[in-house]
């Protein structure tokens, strides 16, 4: 009896395994995240290459109208000199905020970077995505730590 307890016990471990496993693809091909994902990987490599203009062009209309272009351009440059050029960065976690009295209208996704800085070493990159009127997922906020 105790043979059959602790084999329907591995089983039961082995099933689970496999619904946790089948779970993970299935979130991380959602649509939205993906296509957000891919614009922030787009506009952070024109970070990474210094082009404060490129960068706030293609970032939202929120974004645009919280800071000029100047302003934006001296930011990133003082940030990328305190961090150093990256060296490597990998995606660590989406997320949708939630809702709250300080959350606009809109469809937003939360996405997080483990970043290797240069000079920094170890650190996050935090990007608001935001989903514009035409259906393009832009940064509308961008956060080095």
């Amino acid at each position: 009896m105790a043979e059959f307890a602790s084999g329907r016990r591995a089983a039961l471990v082995a099933m689970s395994s496999w619904v946790l496993a089948a779970a993970v693809p299935a979130a991380a091909q959602d649509p939205r995240s993906s296509a957000a994902q891919a614009a922030a990987l787009a506009w952070v490599k024109l970070a990474d290459a210094d082009d404060a203009a490129a960068t706030y062009d293609q970032a939202s209309q929120r974004f645009r109208a919280a800071i000029t272009r100047e302003r934006w351009a001296d930011s990133l440059k003082k940030a990328r000199e305190k961090f150093g050029p990256v060296v490597r960065r990998t995606h660590a976690s989406t997320r949708t905020p939630g809702p709250g009295k300080d959350t606009p209208p809109g469809e937003f996704l939360m996405l997080v970077f483990r970043t290797e800085f240069g000079r920094r070493g170890q650190g996050t990159e935090t990007m608001t995505m935001e989903r514009e009127p035409d259906g393009t997922w832009r940064v509308s906020g961008y956060l080095m730590r």
